[in-house]
C-alpha cells in the first residue's frame, strides 16, 4: 500500500529541484539525496513509488533518489547513556530505568545534496 502524504512531500521535492536546475542553467540531475528521520512517518518505498511517476516525463527523469535514513537517539538525565530509540518511544531509561530521557533526532527530513551533471 502507497502512503498518500508522501505524493506532496515528492511534488515538493522535485519543485525544490526544479529551481537547482533553473539557477544552473538547466543540467542534468543525476541524484537527490534526502535525509529521512525514523520518527518523521515517511515511508521510503511510497517516496520512491512516487517520485518514479513524477519523474517519468520530466527532465529529471533517470535521476536517482537516495534516501538516508536517521535515527532518534534517547539520552538519559539521570545515567548519561545515548541508545537509539524503537518504537514505541520509551517511557523511561533503558540502563537505569529513570523517567528522565529526552528524545533528539529522528524527525528530520530535508535535501542533503542534489547532483547535476
Amino acid at each position: 500500500m502507497v502512503a498518500m502524504h508522501e505524493l506532496s512531500v515528492v511534488k515538493s521535492i522535485l519543485k525544490t529541484v526544479d529551481k537547482n536546475v533553473v539557477r544552473h542553467h538547466g543540467k542534468r540531475v543525476k541524484e537527490i539525496r534526502i535525509i529521512v528521520g525514523d520518527l518523521s512517518s515517511i515511508v521510503d518505498d511510497s517516496l520512491q513509488y512516487y517520485f518514479e511517476i513524477l519523474t517519468k516525463a520530466s527532465p529529471i527523469n533517470g535521476a536517482v533518489l537516495k534516501i538516508q535514513r536517521t535515527q532518534a537517539i534517547a539520552s538519559c538525565d539521570a545515567c548519561g547513556s545515548n541508545v537509539p530509540v524503537i518504537l514505541p518511544l520509551p517511557k523511561s531509561c533503558s540502563k537505569c530505568h529513570s523517567d528522565g530521557i529526552h528524545i533528539s533526532g529522528g524527525t528530520e527530513f530535508y535535501i542533503d545534496s542534489i547532483e547535476l551533471v
